[in-house]
């Protein structure tokens, strides 16, 4: 297993825990976390950037929801620097809920994680793999929803 496989797994684990401090020593401060494609109300905004928005989604996610499981499954590498993470998305409240399989394409540099895009299907997922995923590709250009 490789240490940007590690750095993902650490990643899960500590979101599952809701443990910032621990996320935080995992993802880069200027790291951009995109929202769901295709899009469902698993947040609420399009794009959190950094610590701060990490903060963010997180007080979101427990104020937003009364359930909300993120579960890792599999990792593996994708192309240098980029892991490819499939698992499931639970999450329920007072507006109802759902539960589905998810995938993850995230970037890691330098041992912290630089970018995370998440796929609520495996359609959109397999979508974008099929176009390619490019590593450095500038934030103007990439995928967004």
């Amino acid at each position: 297993m490789s240490d940007e496989i590690d750095t993902v797994r650490a990643a899960f684990d500590a979101f599952a825990r809701r443990d910032a401090e621990a996320l935080t020593g995992l993802i880069h401060p200027d790291a951009e976390l995109v929202t769901a494609t295709p899009r469902r109300r698993v947040a609420r905004l399009l794009r959190y950037e950094g610590h701060g928005g990490l903060e963010r989604l997180l007080h979101e996610v427990e104020g937003d929801w009364a359930f909300y499981r993120v579960t890792l499954l599999e990792a593996r590498t994708l192309a240098p620097g980029v892991v490819l993470a499939e698992g499931t998305v639970v999450v329920s409240g007072d507006a109802g809920g759902f539960g589905t399989p998810a995938g993850w394409i995230v970037t890691v540099a330098g041992g912290r994680i630089t970018r995370v895009e998440p796929y609520l299907s495996r359609e959109a997922l397999q979508e974008r793999l099929d176009a390619g995923y490019a590593r450095d590709t500038p934030k103007d250009d990439r995928l967004s929803t």
